[in-house]
């Protein structure tokens, strides 16, 4: 075989930072933040005074925020979830909804399902047609 098509590439300089340095950036990032949230939340407001932190929102955020993250993450999930049903959804007046590809009518014959005869177990669901129902519902005596 010829070595040349198996040479190793050569090595790619990269002059940006890498992601290393962002992920340790942003990883001590969070430990501050962090850090300067459970001191604001547990320290009296007198502490925070005598540090000369005398600006600072009312310590009702302190549990709210924490509390309407998950809230909002679920009424976002319910929203679309709705949303995906009603953009998959036929509409209403489409003859698809009465009658598809897998509707299962139930064979019968002399006023018995056959299926019931021949295996005695719980039955599988079966599809009416919609003329059944309109004689059932509107015939008159």
């Amino acid at each position: 075989m010829n070595s040349a098509l198996f040479s190793p590439l050569p090595p790619v300089e990269n002059k940006r930072p890498q992601a290393e340095v962002y992920g340790f950036v942003l990883w001590i990032a969070t430990f501050f933040i962090l850090s300067g949230y459970l001191l604001f939340s547990w320290l009296p407001p007198e502490s925070l005074y005598s540090y000369g932190i005398t600006y600072h929102p009312d310590r009702y955020w302190a549990l709210s925020i924490p509390a309407y993250i998950p809230f909002s993450y679920g009424l976002i999930g319910i929203t679309m979830n709705f949303l995906w049903i009603y953009h998959r959804a036929q509409p209403l007046d489409d003859f698809g909804i009465l009658e598809d590809e897998y509707t299962n009518y139930a064979v019968r014959r002399y006023g018995v399902e056959v299926e019931h005869v021949t295996k005695p177990v719980i039955p599988p669901v079966k599809d009416i047609p919609i003329t059944k129902i309109n004689q059932v519902l509107y015939h008159k005596h």
